[in-house]
């Protein structure tokens, strides 16, 4: 198994190795063979069509367990059309045997076809009722997000799927709904997901992670109240984390909120041990935007002159430095700097920056 996880190696010698593979028995068998073809695959592509042909006329033959994990195999592999033809010609023992597999397989190779209209007509037979009530709704709400982006059906579709899971207490169901969402533009919906995950009880590790999806979420929607939260929620739960600090006194000052507790630990901050560069530019940032929510103009200057060029600003970061510039008095550094600024990834309130520093 080890030597089909090599990327040294060369078509030759993937090509014995599936020679060997296909001698193999036992449990793993299936699996050798299937990560060798896919070296081979990857080593001498102009060979791929011949061998999954080969390897179907051998599937057709093999019990209905074995069937599916060739055709979730052809799944991974992104062979749409090898997966319907097969389908066509050999699906109907695995048909009466799983169901409940042969349903999913066909909608796989449907939705990997881009065949959502198809999909929609799968969903509607018979054979669809064998889905759990999670499967059927991603599959609705897919077909949905492709055949009618922008419509509300989606979205119900995503609501369904995760009530499904009883509200989160399927935690995996869960994650499959909000993952599912964030890919369909539901990034909104995703981050309460995650949200209410992260809220039940669970190991620190887990914990962060799904409050740093919650964030990425909540920062694709553009919500900024509700960034606000999920970032703050996350630095609470990793204290002595920086860049997670910063962020949440970063969006809370860009909102005009806890203006005074964050300046009063800046100086507490400031007199501690030496800073790195990076965390020194932070805290001049937030410095200086709090100076323009409290009108310090003289302060203001004082901080912006001391920001540090060399660091990699986001693009956020560099529309609320020029907004600033513009407010202390600098029209041209401020013009400058917004002029590269893409509207595009800003939050509200960054964008209203940018657009003083181009007035």
């Amino acid at each position: 198994m080890i030597l089909s996880q090599d990327a040294d190696l060369s078509v030759s010698e993937a090509t014995e190795l599936l020679d060997l593979a296909r001698q193999a028995t036992g449990p793993a068998a299936d699996e050798l063979r299937y990560a060798a073809l896919k070296q081979v695959f990857r080593l001498a592509p102009g060979r791929e069509e011949a061998l999954i042909q080969a390897e179907s006329e051998r599937a057709a033959s093999l019990p209905a367990v074995q069937q599916v994990r060739y055709l979730l195999f052809l799944a991974n592999q992104q062979a749409a059309q090898a997966m319907q033809a097969f389908l066509r010609s050999h699906g109907q023992a695995l048909a009466r045997e799983r169901p409940a597999d042969y349903i999913s397989l066909q909608l796989e190779a449907l939705a990997k076809a881009k065949d959502w209209e198809a999909v929609r007509r799968a969903l509607k037979t018979n054979a669809a009722s064998r889905l759990n009530s999670l499967s059927r709704n991603l599959w609705e709400a897919h077909a949905s997000a492709a055949l009618a982006p922008g419509r509300s059906a989606t979205l119900e579709h995503l609501q369904l799927a995760y009530e499904s899971t009883q509200n989160g207490r399927d935690r995996a169901g869960a994650m499959r709904v909000a993952d599912t969402a964030l890919n369909l533009g539901q990034e909104a919906f995703a981050a309460t997901c995650y949200e209410e995950l992260a809220a039940k009880p669970l190991l620190p590790g887990d914990k962060v992670m799904l409050l740093e999806k919650a964030v990425h979420a909540r920062t694709q929607a553009r919500d900024t109240p509700a960034l606000r939260r999920a970032a703050r929620a996350l630095a609470e739960q990793t204290p002595g984390h920086q860049q997670n600090a910063y962020y949440a006194d970063y969006l809370d000052i860009l909102h005009g909120e806890g203006l005074e507790i964050i300046h009063l630990r800046l100086k507490t901050e400031d007199t501690a041990a030496a800073n790195d560069a990076r965390t020194t530019a932070h805290q001049r940032l937030l410095r200086a935007m709090i100076f323009r929510h409290l009108e310090h103009p003289d302060r203001l200057r004082h901080e912006l002159a001391g920001l540090d060029n060399a660091i990699a600003w986001t693009a956020g970061e560099r529309a609320v430095i020029a907004g600033l510039l513009a407010k202390a008095g600098e029209p041209a550094r401020a013009w400058q700097l917004a002029e590269k600024v893409p509207r595009a990834l800003l939050l509200n309130e960054e964008a209203a920056l940018l657009a003083v520093a181009r007035e």
